[in-house]
């Protein structure tokens, strides 16, 4: 939380109260300036949420105008779509996809091919052990379904590793579907340049 100049006692990370004349002039400094920062962010971030769903509406909305001039059952045709300006210089697509997620039986399955490693090769392939560990990697608390998925593509009959395999099979589920909306531009030599929306690629 953001101290204000006015209170005149703060509380540090461990929620101790500090008397406000004990602060740092650099410490009262940081908390002005990373307020400010913040208040802009929290702004951007509700523009930002604001445009994407009312991108999602228009598109949507021409896109099943473009269906009813085409005489095409609306209901028939759900899933990604691109709607282009009249002079093709601006593309607005939306694309839909099944978000994979796991449940517990993943964790049977990393088990089974921990015993696997340790039964087929002993400790002395390294490269596989790299490759079992790394597919199990989280980022951000979440697996990596194209590692996952990548173990699939491994020419492994061993018993244990078939077992590991109808696990993980078993463990997917589809869900949640996701709907990825870009808007693009088309430069001087016909190339579409997506308009970046994603602050942290700026």
């Amino acid at each position: 939380m953001i101290q204000l100049v006015k209170h005149s006692v703060w509380q540090n990370h461990k929620g101790q109260d500090v008397p406000r004349e004990y602060v740092s002039a650099f410490d009262r400094k940081k908390e002005q300036a990373l307020g400010s920062l913040l208040k802009k962010a929290e702004k951007i971030n509700e523009m930002l949420t604001a445009f994407k769903v009312e991108s999602f509406n228009v598109g949507d909305a021409l896109y099943e105008a473009m269906l009813r001039d085409a005489n095409i059952n609306i209901d028939t045709r759900k899933g990604n779509y691109s709607v282009f300006s009249f002079d093709k210089s601006v593309k607005l697509e939306v694309n839909v996809s099944d978000r994979i997620e796991f449940d517990e039986n993943i964790v049977f399955a990393q088990h089974k091919l921990n015993e696997f490693i340790n039964e087929k090769t002993a400790g002395s392939d390294i490269e596989l052990r790299e490759l079992i560990n790394n597919a199990f990697t989280t980022s951000k608390g979440r697996l990596d379904t194209k590692r996952i998925l990548g173990l699939f593509s491994l020419k492994i009959s061993h018993p244990l590793w078939v077992e590991a395999m109808e696990l993980i099979k078993k463990s997917i589920s589809t869900n949640n579907t996701v709907r990825y909306l870009t808007i693009a531009v088309r430069d001087e030599f016909g190339k579409y340049e997506q308009v970046n929306l994603n602050f942290s690629n700026l």
